[in-house]
């Protein structure tokens, strides 16, 4: 085989890696979940792969992006899509819509510029649908506050750590038990106030707790402010969030050391 001929077969080996390439691609962006929408330097709606719940791909094409964005909130989403073209870095946002019937779907876009040749021909935008995880995120937040309300009142000490082991929130009966001011708790580890036999066995709980999502009778000794040791039993949960991912603990104690004491 000449050069010329071996020349001409690579490049149709090129031609048909570079079709099958782009049937692949082509078979991903029409069969996602997410919207995917290319748009023109000036917003304008290009390709979409997927109709929104009240509107086909035709009545998006030719369409300024701007023309679905919520008006109450035209100016701040338009100033993040140019700070996309200007900078060329992608940006995230959520932003939500309203259907014709009432509903409210909640989109978390990821919006990234589109180059050709090095320059700048638009941008790229992939919308997610995230209107259950927001609504989990609406509940959690209830479910949270509820708590709040109902360990802040408690006569029995509540704290909650976050998962490293810092102190989020202590309640007034774990301040008035303890003798501490809420400053001097907020931020600071809970092993910080165990007694030294005691932070083994925090070392060695913790990660279980975590692991487990609840503990229950785990006694601690832990320094009360002026200077003296408590022993207390724990007992608690563990709050997570939407994903499935630890958040913070929910614990309150009792004060066990006169039976301690008698024992």
């Amino acid at each position: 085989m000449d050069e010329k001929s071996k020349l001409n077969k690579d490049l149709q080996m090129e031609l048909v890696q570079l079709r099958e390439s782009e049937n692949q691609w082509r078979t991903l962006v029409e069969n996602s979940p997410d919207h995917i929408l290319a748009l023109a330097p000036d917003l304008t709606i290009e390709f979409a792969n997927n109709p929104f719940p009240d509107l086909t791909v035709e009545e998006l094409i030719g369409k300024s992006i701007t023309s679905f964005l919520p008006e109450d909130r035209q100016t701040e989403i338009i100033a993040i899509l140019q700070e996309v073209t200007d900078t060329g870095q992608a940006a995230l946002y959520e932003t939500e819509y309203l259907t014709p019937e009432g509903e409210v779907i909640y989109y978390e876009i990821h919006a990234k510029p589109r180059k050709s040749a090095g320059k700048a021909v638009g941008m790229t935008l992939i919308s997610r649908d995230v209107t259950k995880r927001k609504s989990a995120e609406s509940r959690l937040k209830e479910s949270e506050e509820k708590y709040r309300i109902l360990y802040k009142n408690s006569p029995l000490p509540y704290h909650s750590l976050d998962k490293e082991g810092r102190f989020l929130e202590v309640n007034p009966a774990w301040l008035r038990t303890l003798g501490y001011e809420g400053d001097q708790v907020l931020g600071k580890n809970f092993v910080d106030f165990l007694h030294p036999d005691s932070k083994p066995h925090f070392e060695i709980n913790f990660p279980a707790f975590k692991e487990r999502g609840y503990v229950s009778g785990v006694q601690f000794m832990i320094r009360h402010r002026d200077g003296h040791y408590l022993t207390i039993s724990l007992e608690g949960c563990i709050g997570y969030t939407p994903e499935g991912k630890i958040k913070q603990t929910y614990c309150i104690f009792e004060d066990i050391t006169e039976q301690k004491q008698v024992a």
